[in-house]
């Protein structure tokens, strides 16, 4: 059923989306064996690293960045891997650092049923756009001093 009403969905999406999708499908499977490979810390080096020089946010910026986290979200659903909140996340930041957009890949724990969880999720300017703020609720943000870039692009 939710196979169904995923191509559903993709038959209902113009060509640039789609687009959007085969690319995401495409970079969540490279995140997922880079993950495996490197690890993600060497990942966030690189990401970095092929990342265009910081400019300004607008809204239309934020726009785009939750229409691309859409796209990567459906691709996740339809993706071989289990392309889960980090490899999202992951994809996202780098499209948008790519951009010059200066995100911020953010990690996060809170405790249910006795369990210690982790989430991950990307802020532009301060605003989550790949979760709604709701589904933060509740969640604590991790902090490290640790950094690889000059913008603080990632809390760890």
């Amino acid at each position: 059923w939710r196979a169904t009403l995923m191509k559903l969905r993709l038959v209902k999406l113009r060509l640039a989306d789609l687009q959007l999708v085969a690319r995401a499908w495409s970079d969540l499977i490279l995140i997922d064996r880079r993950l495996s490979h490197e690890g993600l810390d060497p990942l966030l080096v690189r990401i970095e690293l092929e990342a265009a020089p910081p400019r300004e946010v607008s809204r239309e910026h934020l726009r785009l960045a939750r229409r691309y986290a859409r796209r990567i979200a459906l691709a996740a659903h339809i993706c071989p891997v289990g392309a889960r909140c980090l490899h999202r996340s992951l994809v996202l930041h780098m499209w948008l650092r790519r951009q010059g957009l200066p995100s911020r890949l953010r990690f996060g724990v809170w405790k249910a049923e006795g369990d210690l969880r982790a989430h991950a999720w990307v802020e532009l300017a301060g605003v989550p756009v790949n979760d709604d703020r709701r589904a933060l609720q509740g969640i604590s943000p991790m902090t490290s001093p640790r950094r690889v870039d000059r913008e603080a692009a990632y809390d760890l």
